[in-house]
């Protein structure tokens, strides 16, 4: 009985930012407010969506298939 109750309650989607916090940032000493506003550093956007792009999910997602 409970296992159809928890499986119908919607996940909360998780922000965008949580991601950014935990990434493998060559330079993890910047400020917390440069990570969610990184201003000079040029690459900074590109190797976020990258290492988002990796791991589990389709592969059109992750850029390996053109459309």
């Amino acid at each position: 009985m409970f296992y159809r109750l928890r499986n119908s309650v919607k996940r909360k989607k998780s922000k965008n930012t949580k991601k950014i916090q935990n990434l493998s940032v060559k330079n993890k000493n910047i400020k917390k407010s440069d990570r969610y506003n990184p201003k000079g550093f040029p690459n900074f956007h590109a190797k976020i969506n990258s290492e988002i792009k990796k791991g589990a999910g389709s592969a059109k997602r992750k850029g390996r298939k053109k459309s």
